[in-house]
């Protein structure tokens, strides 16, 4: 049994060795922190010709993390054989939980991906939904010019140009949980905490 909160639910966020994926990641965690935080996460990056200290969140808040070349196979990645899993990829937000979502979250029994499941909407959709995807942007965010740049988004200065007063209320969500995850990146991507 599943609690509205994410207890007794998994999830796993698949992502690459990239810069992108590394901001990307950490958005995903935050949220799912804030909206689902009883609800245990995993990170599985698979290895890219990338140098740097990336995915140092996941040490500073105990996300049980794995590097892979090739494709894996979750059934041997230790720690991650509990059942219900719901695998997602980094451009996911946990905007609400499944109480206020009203939707039934002990449907999940299994592994699912969470594109195959109706927990999910895009960013500019105005469904509820437990999670949104900005992978075709949000506000005036526009992924694709962010997904392989060397820089990151979650600064202040570059945010505020992202977001508008005619965003629905997911983009909203999205744009509070951005807002509130910014310090917290910076802080920990500069090695302060």
């Amino acid at each position: 049994m599943i609690s509205s909160l994410g207890k007794g639910l998994n999830i796993l966020i698949s992502c690459d060795h990239s810069f992108g994926h590394n901001w990307m990641s950490y958005l995903c965690y935050y949220s799912i922190f804030k909206n689902l935080p009883e609800a245990k996460v995993f990170v599985v990056c698979r290895r890219r010709n990338v140098t740097g200290s990336l995915f140092l969140w996941t040490k500073k808040f105990n996300v049980p993390f794995k590097m892979y070349n090739g494709e894996y196979d979750i059934g041997n990645l230790s720690g991650i054989k509990d059942v219900p899993l719901l695998i997602t990829s980094p451009e996911v937000i946990a905007i609400r939980d499944f109480e206020e979502a009203k939707q039934d979250q002990n449907i999940l029994n299994d592994r699912h991906f969470l594109v195959q499941t109706n927990f999910l909407c895009e960013a500019k959709e105005d469904t509820m939904c437990v999670f949104s995807s900005y992978l075709n942007g949000f506000g005036n965010f526009v992924t694709s010019e962010w997904i392989d740049n060397m820089n990151c988004p979650l600064v202040s200065s570059f945010s505020k140009r992202f977001f508008h007063n005619g965003m629905n209320s997911n983009e909203v969500r999205m744009a509070d949980i951005w807002k509130e995850s910014i310090s917290l990146f910076q802080t920990i991507s500069t090695g302060k905490l």
